[in-house]
């Protein structure tokens, strides 16, 4: 036999065992496990985390491969009694409108949420948001192969909307492989995957966005979102969002109300890092205890900064880490614990993930001079507990038949106000209320409440429950701009009924 002959033989065997060997590789799924809990030899969560491999499926695949660990989540709530008339939270509200809790005729009446989910783990664990099972007295979990199971709700994580369920099914579930939010790029093809609208395992295909979006909600934090514009319906809450290589990069989350190919996903690594505590049923967060405030150009001059960088001191509230670290109204916040700080965002994220307990270093900008103060980190409280004391404040401002919001600069010049003009702004007056008989109009700006200033809502509303607690007549002090456009100011006493 000729040399060139062996050496022909010997490539093609070459050849043949680099191909079985791919295809016994690609039959295992070799996919590295990652365990979500530390060693501490407390049960733990394997999922499957994905190798960022740049090897793009088609979108069919991508179908194919996602659909069996997608799942229909419907949450049952039976409402009675006073729980049929209480507030809205920010995220039911935002999701469900304002009526969504309205008392209604009868004893009670039963409501339905539906949501999507996703499969993490062989054993039954599941991701979804937690505005989809918050409050629910039954969980229903719905899988690709028309199987129904009841879940029991593991952990929830109001703070950033995100929820952990568990089903209990004979052998093992379909499971998600888990992607690297970190590394999506602006640009790249997406798929979200879930329920609209009772259509279930709907695939759409869009690019990501953009990253890092910062959305206003109270006591939610909206912030670091991938934006996409594949898109996300009611029923979608809770599904993947999905990249090329068929990895689970983010939860679709939400949508902006009558806009179309706007849509957000909690980037999958933020699930990641709170699975551990998900599993114990239960997320802390640090907290500071101030109102922070972005710095504009306009305030960064008028308060002689270098830049618009680090976060302003709105206000410090009483009995937290910041009042006893020292922090003061007006202080700028340029370096938290060793990390530099060029926003809001950027604070709140870090602080969020301080240990509570931890003493930290603060360098902060005051009057010019840098000064550093040390701060004991405290957990964040109980967001139930905070919409409770915003429901006493709601009750109370309902007695004096007014809504206000914070005087923001775009408020100010959309009513003709002057910058230097600080207070709040009425938005609603109730017909026929004490407000209302007293001559008090959507637009004014509220200044005073018995001779003390009012900068912010939050002091509006401790202010006039105090001055509700010792009598039945608020001393207001009230502008307004006239139809010349003039800054027009007055005393007006509203007494309750």
């Amino acid at each position: 036999m000729s040399k060139g002959r062996i050496y022909l033989l010997v490539s093609l065997a070459a050849v043949v065992s680099l191909v079985i060997g791919m295809i016994i590789a690609g039959s295992l799924k070799m996919t590295p496990p990652s365990l979500a809990l530390n060693e501490t030899g407390e049960e733990s969560l394997v999922y499957q985390e994905g190798r960022g491999e740049n090897l793009p499926l088609n979108f069919a695949d991508i179908v194919d491969k996602l659909n069996p660990t997608v799942v229909n989540i419907t949450s049952v709530m039976v409402l009675k009694g006073e729980s049929l008339s209480r507030s809205p939270t920010p995220m039911e509200e935002f999701f469900f409108g304002p009526d969504f809790f309205r008392r209604r005729p009868g004893e009670g009446i039963t409501r339905k949420v539906a949501g999507s989910g996703l499969i993490i783990s062989k054993d039954g664990y599941i991701l979804t948001n937690n505005h989809v099972v918050r409050d629910a007295d039954q969980i229903k979990v719905k899988l690709s192969d028309d199987r129904e199971f009841k879940a029991k709700l593991i952990g929830a994580d109001q703070l950033r909307d995100v929820a952990l369920v568990k089903i209990d099914a004979e052998g093992d579930l379909p499971a998600a492989v888990l992607g690297d939010s970190d590394k999506v790029r602006v640009g790249e093809w997406v798929m979200a995957i879930g329920n609209p609208v009772a259509l279930e395992h709907t695939a759409t295909v869009g690019v990501i966005s953009a990253k890092g979006r910062t959305l206003g909600a109270e006591n939610v934090a909206f912030y670091n979102y991938l934006q996409t514009d594949a898109a996300i319906n009611e029923g979608n809450s809770g599904g993947p969002l999905v990249n090329v290589n068929g990895e689970v990069i983010g939860i679709n989350t939400l949508i902006v109300a009558g806009r179309e190919n706007l849509g957000f996903a909690i980037p999958i690594n933020m699930a990641k890092k709170i699975l551990p505590a998900l599993m114990k049923g239960k997320v802390t967060y640090g907290y500071l205890g101030i109102t922070p405030q972005e710095i504009t150009p306009e305030l960064a001059e008028m308060m002689k900064l270098p830049s618009t960088e680090g976060t302003l001191v709105g206000e410090v509230q009483e009995g937290t880490p910041a009042e006893e670290a020292g922090l003061q109204k007006g202080d700028v916040i340029i370096e938290f614990d060793g990390k530099k700080v060029d926003s809001r965002d950027t604070l709140y994220n870090i602080v969020a993930e301080t240990p509570p307990g931890e003493k930290v270093k603060l360098k902060v900008i005051r009057k010019g001079k840098v000064l550093e103060l040390t701060a004991k980190i405290a957990e964040r409280p109980e967001l139930q507990e905070a919409e409770g004391e915003r429901e006493g404040e709601e009750e109370v401002e309902g007695k004096i038949g007014i809504s206000v919001e914070d005087l923001t600069s775009r408020l100010a010049r959309r009513y003709g106000y002057p910058e230097d003009v600080s207070g709040v702004l009425v938005v609603k007056v109730q017909p026929l209320s004490p407000a209302a008989d007293a001559g008090i109009r959507q637009g004014d700006v509220i200044r005073e409440i018995n001779q003390v200033p009012v900068e912010n809502t939050r002091q509006y509303r401790r202010l006039l429950k105090d001055a509700l607690s010792k009598g039945d007549v608020v001393l207001f002090y009230i502008s307004s701009v006239d139809s010349f456009g003039n800054l027009v100011s007055r005393y007006v006493a509203v007494k309750l009924k």
